[in-house]
């Protein structure tokens, strides 16, 4: 039986290095648009990250409860669901309510509720539907709520059907390199690349590439290191992150051949701009966190073998709102 993951401190500061890259090309793109150049342009680089993450996670989460639980498919969507649907329904009521008192969009924010339930946001913005500019940014985890509907049943399947942990990460490569051809396929003929970035096809080798991490004798790989060698990886891998998201551009085409609504205050200066988003956006994850996620995911802990660490969830904190297109 594989060691359990448990809570790994790195995993949180990867995912603050991408939600920082994240935030800073926002930040440049929105709020000071003299430094959108130059503030981490391909900052939305952080969503790759958090694909891949999410991957690795949710593939190691599915393997450590398959021999665990009775059927843990079923206990995996209902833990999904309590994560993730609290925060999405009151950020739609916010958004519904919104409408009605301030901008009355109301039918606008009213299409979005299918579409953001479905978790089908990014395929109605590439079908031109008319929903809420306020959840566009979902289009990511629309991405990841589709990979969590197909990826159990597959994986699962596959071992019945004899598949060993040597073969599969194979046969994911091979998906992999669908995924990056297509993607190539996409650019060379001419698809903006805003609408290549946000599909769900275009995007899969990301999360594919964690699902196969998962299911590689991880923690022998790192053991048959040093610790010198493995912190010279590590600070490497970040360094490359953190180069391809200041030099590289969104219509870089090395990103496509291989390799996005916030308060803007426009009538304030830079600084002020920036202070004020960065503290609405901070204070409304804050309350998310404490009002409406905290008491979902004391349910959720309830459902299943409960981990060592409350923090320990692995997929628990990778849902966030990625980037704004």
């Amino acid at each position: 039986m594989p060691a359990r993951l448990g809570y790994r401190p790195a995993l949180d500061g990867l995912r603050a290095l991408a939600i920082a890259l994240v935030v800073l090309h926002h930040t440049g793109a929105l709020l000071v648009p003299s430094l959108n150049d130059d503030l981490f342009p391909a900052g939305f680089l952080g969503v790759n990250v958090f694909f891949v993450l999410s991957g690795f996670l949710i593939t190691t989460l599915l393997l450590e409860r398959r021999g665990a639980e009775r059927h843990p498919i079923r206990t995996f969507y209902l833990r999904r669901a309590l994560r993730l649907l609290p925060a999405v329904v009151a950020l739609l009521l916010g958004i519904l309510l919104y409408a009605l008192v301030v901008d009355s969009r109301v039918p606008e924010a009213l299409r979005a509720l299918p579409v953001v339930l479905t978790y089908t946001t990014n395929w109605a913005a590439l079908a031109g539907v008319d929903v809420s500019p306020y959840v566009g940014h979902l289009w990511s985890l629309a991405i990841e709520e589709q990979f969590y509907l197909v990826w159990p049943p597959l994986l699962f399947g596959g071992i019945r059907l004899g598949c060993s942990r040597r073969q599969l990460p194979w046969l994911i490569l091979g998906l992999v390199i669908l995924s990056a051809a297509w993607r190539a396929g996409l650019w060379e003929t001419g698809h903006g690349w805003l609408r290549i970035y946000i599909r769900t096809d275009a995007q899969a080798d990301s999360i594919l590439i964690g699902a196969a991490l998962a299911l590689l004798p991880h923690d022998r790989l790192l053991a048959s290191l040093g610790q010198r060698a493995r912190s010279v990886l590590a600070w490497s891998a970040v360094a490359v992150i953190l180069t391809a998201a200041e030099l590289l551009q969104p219509d870089s085409a090395a990103l496509y051949l291989g390799g996005f609504t916030a308060v803007a205050h426009r009538g304030l200066p830079a600084v002020a701009r920036v202070a004020v988003a960065w503290s609405i956006a901070f204070g409304a994850a804050v309350a998310s966190y404490r009002l409406v996620e905290r008491p979902a995911l004391r349910i959720k802990d309830r459902l299943g073998p409960r981990r060592a660490s409350p923090t320990s969830d692995p997929a628990g904190e990778s849902q966030v709102a990625p980037a704004q297109v």
